[in-house]
């Protein structure tokens, strides 16, 4: 029976290409991970100094919720809302 050898030193245009492809994928991975790792961390020191205010705990995270409301025209509900449970804001 004969075997087949691949020679993995010698790089093809193709297998350079495939090589680089790889790098440039490992490094926007490196990115992506550091990016959502720095905004984790901003996330937990803005919400450890805004703890004792009150309010919805996912506010506190994210704004996402509050933009949505505004798209769809109910911010001032949302706020008018917030404001009869927790109070008027003390900031």
């Amino acid at each position: 029976m004969e075997s087949i050898r691949i020679n993995i030193t010698s790089t093809t245009p193709a297998l350079a290409e495939f090589q680089q492809l790889s790098v440039r994928m490992q490094v926007v991975s490196l990115a992506v991970v550091l990016t959502v790792l720095v905004n984790f961390i901003r996330g937990v020191v803005c919400w450890y100094r805004l703890r004792h205010v009150p309010g919805p705990f996912i506010n506190a995270w994210t704004s996402w919720i509050q933009v949505w409301k505004i798209a769809r025209g109910e911010g001032h509900l949302y706020y008018d809302e917030l404001s009869k449970q927790y109070g008027e804001s003390r900031l």
